[in-house]
């Protein structure tokens, strides 16, 4: 035995050093996936207290790092019935945006962190977002004029956030069915029992722009609304200095 190994010391000296290479290799291959596990996001997005429209949504950080919530998107799926006979039964989808333009104000108004959707999180904090009937009222909000006239029979509900450790946007999703009970009521039945991770790069910088348009549609409208009251009757233009007026 000893004989062999002087003869083919050069190949055992290999042999051990790669082996060395391969356990080094692994171990940072762990480590790193370790690193990247701890920094990743993780947002849970679920329903709480019944399942009707009083029902809230809640949004939970079990990632490792802080974030920021900083909008609720929902993507909206109406039926819309045959206008003729013979016609099938049309579907139609939405985007809209969920903000605090267009919030609930009944939502604890005494309460800052409770009236708006946005707020940081700590890793295993989690937030009320307000309940199913809020969150459309604000998205239905944010359709008009272009809401469609139909049955809302789905949603999906993007929970966006800003991360310190990441440059994009971090974001969750839950898809949730809309069924309409005989009472008149409506039931919002999760479609999985797991969220729905963002984390491919296009799809979180889809995101970004769907936000930057939103941000772009609300300096439209407020332009609008501007004009509008600048045209009644009676309005008159703020003088000069900012109406300041120097006393006498």
């Amino acid at each position: 035995m000893l004989d062999w190994l002087s003869e083919n010391a050069t190949l055992v000296q290999i042999a051990v050093q790669g082996l060395t290479a391969g356990i080094w290799i692994v171990y940072l291959h762990l480590l790193l996936a370790g690193f990247r596990r701890q920094r990743r996001s993780n947002l849970l997005i679920s329903r709480a207290a019944g399942a009707g429209d009083r029902a809230h949504l809640m949004v939970s950080n079990l990632g490792a790092e802080p974030i920021d919530v900083v909008s609720v998107i929902a993507d909206l799926e109406f039926e819309i019935g045959a206008r003729r006979v013979g016609e099938g039964t049309r579907w139609a989808s939405r985007t809209a945006v969920a903000s605090d333009r267009n919030s609930d104000s009944r939502r604890a108004a005494d309460d800052s962190l409770q009236a708006t959707l946005k707020g940081p999180l700590e890793s295993g904090e989690h937030r009320d977002l307000g309940s199913f009937a809020d969150l459309m009222e604000a998205a239905m909000a944010d359709l008009e004029p272009d809401g469609p006239e139909g049955a809302l029979r789905g949603v999906a509900l993007t929970v966006v956030a800003e991360s310190g450790c990441d440059a994009l946007l971090v974001a969750g999703r839950q898809r949730f069915s809309v069924v309409e009970m005989q009472d008149g009521r409506r039931a919002w039945l999760p479609r999985s029992a797991r969220t729905e991770q963002v984390r491919a790069g296009r799809a979180r910088r889809a995101l970004a722009r769907r936000l930057d348009a939103a941000l772009r549609d609300e300096a439209r409208r407020v332009e609008r609304a501007a004009r509008r009251g600048g045209d009644r009757p009676g309005a008159r233009a703020a003088p000069a200095g900012g109406g300041i007026r120097d006393a006498a």
